[in-house]
């Protein structure tokens, strides 16, 4: 079975890689900095602002950047391949972790299939972004954790928090659950965890001034905006908390549901009734694995990954995106649901058979309409709209003109300018001027407005839609711009049934002397 995941898995995501050539914006934005320091510019994206770590898992731009010292303009193959490598490495810890569960064929049948097959599993490491490396990193923490292999964990902790700083959700738990089980032993493990993770922060810190990536900060500004905490305001608090708690229950259960899955989904070949069974039953049975190892020490720090996962992402992300946040935790709901799919042979001997054939083919079939519409996103959109005006600045921006934009992956990468961007993630400049706006009007895309009020810069790519924004809430911000270049298609985003909304379509470069 493990063999059968193993290759059918590198299949899809070769085939996918192969067919697609789908490049993800937020990979362009580390691979462009991992290209500027193999260059000698230094590790950041805007050279003219000092250095910025515009990137927030360390190990998405390390990997580039040894490529890019190889061989320049090998940053996002680099990452396809560490995607593949890591995926094994994934499966195998799937299937293991399975096995010291107990778990019957079934269940684990169903657990390798998910990570294997699911949609986001395959599509955002082959994208270009950290996931695979990521997933592979945390469960394979998971699993030296849960067999006491102190010093394995130790450093495999350590890889997590350069695999993503919010995985401080799962190294605290497993840290704790090691020192409960052998205080002894654990003590090197933590050692072994700062001295994996102790270069980076000194280097982050000298480098940069701070151990805390730049993103982190930028995003908190645009998206978290809580009430002021006093006593007397605990009320607001509390409603603020729970509403974004009661928001994230009630859409998590997408990220277990074939094609819903994709935040950009607009129409799926099959009802959506039909869909949320499948994704109500995944989230039903993983609840019931939860209840039935909760009270196994060795596999409640990941537990308590999974609970304070949720926590993060119903107070601190959109709910609405940041997909690819969710895949290292969907990996883990998945295995919980295995175990809950097995609980089933207690009610019939074969409902763990048939519950894994139908959850697991439903969950696989999705790749036969993403591949095909991920390619038609790439090469009629991203290779025609986005390409083409991160060209057209290369040559037409001149010195130290900066250009505001959203979109800083492609018009980055491809034009190597100074960027402004929405919400600041590679820019101190912008990001400053995103937290002079009173936090009430910082949504995206209405926002846009006041901070070229604020900004004055020469240049601006703005899709379609920002203009029509803009013009709604600031219209006086793009008086004085001339447009100079429009690129778009109009191509439907659509195959057998499936369709993904799109505002890539559509952008417009301005420029103001």
């Amino acid at each position: 079975m493990l063999l059968f995941a193993v290759v059918l898995g590198l299949a899809a995501r070769i085939v996918f890689w192969v067919v697609t050539q789908r490049i993800w914006e937020d990979a362009l934005i580390t691979v462009w900095q991992a290209r500027n320091a193999a260059t000698g510019i230094g590790l950041t994206p805007n050279p003219a602002e000092g250095h910025i770590q515009g990137f927030t898992s360390v190990l998405s731009v390390i990997i580039p950047l040894v490529s890019e010292l190889i061989k320049a303009g090998s940053g996002i193959l680099s990452l396809r391949v560490a995607t593949l490598l890591a995926f094994v490495v994934a499966v195998w810890c799937v299937n293991e972790i399975c096995k010291d569960l107990g778990m019957g064929v079934w269940g684990r049948l169903f657990a390798l299939a998910f990570v294997a097959f699911e949609e986001n599993q395959v599509f955002y490491g082959m994208a270009g972004m950290e996931t695979e490396v990521a997933v592979a990193v945390l469960l394979a923490g998971v699993l030296t954790v849960s067999r006491w292999q102190y010093k394995r964990s130790g450093v495999l902790l350590g890889l997590a928090l350069l695999a993503r700083p919010d995985f401080i959700l799962w190294t605290i738990p497993a840290l704790a659950a090691l020192f409960r089980h052998n205080r002894k032993k654990a003590w090197p493990a933590l050692g072994l965890t700062s001295l994996v993770i102790a270069p980076w922060i000194a280097f982050a810190t000298w480098y940069y001034g701070s151990p805390i990536p730049h993103t982190i900060a930028a995003k908190a500004a645009a998206y978290v905006n809580p009430p002021t905490l006093s006593l007397a305001n605990l009320g607001p608090i509390v409603h603020w908390g729970l509403a974004g708690m009661a928001t994230d229950l009630l859409s998590v259960w997408h990220y277990l549901t074939p094609f819903l899955a994709n935040s950009a989904e607009t129409g799926a070949p099959f009802p959506f009734w039909f869909l949320a069974i499948i994704g109500l039953a995944i989230s039903a049975l993983a609840l019931v694995g939860m209840f039935r190892v909760a009270r196994l020490t060795r596999w409640q720090p990941l537990l308590a990954y999974l609970l304070l996962f949720l926590v993060y992402r119903g107070l601190f992300l959109p709910t609405d995106y940041y997909d690819w946040y969710i895949v290292p935790f969907a990996a883990g709901v998945a295995i919980l649901a295995g175990i809950g799919l097995e609980q089933l042979r207690f009610v019939q001997s074969r409902l763990p058979l048939v519950f894994a054939v139908l959850l697991g083919s439903a969950i696989s079939c999705n790749l036969a309409f993403t591949i095909p519409l991920n390619a038609v996103v790439q090469q009629q959109v991203e290779d025609r709209v986005r390409v083409p005006l991160g060209e057209y600045l290369a040559k037409v921006v001149k010195g130290s003109d900066a250009v505001f934009t959203e979109s800083s992956g492609y018009v980055g990468y491809y034009s190597g300018a100074t960027l402004w961007d929405y919400p600041g993630l590679i820019s101190k400049v912008s990001a400053q001027a995103l937290a002079s706006i009173p936090p009430s009007q910082r949504g995206y895309p209405d926002v846009l407005g006041l901070m070229i009020e604020e900004l004055h810069p020469h240049w601006l790519v703005l899709r379609q839609d920002e203009i029509t924004a803009i013009g709604r809430t600031s219209p006086q911000a793009l008086l004085g711009y001339s447009y100079l270049k429009h690129c778009e298609v109009n191509v439907p985003i659509d195959i057998g049934g499936l369709s993904w909304t799109n505002v890539d379509e559509k952008f417009w470069v301005m420029y103001k002397p």
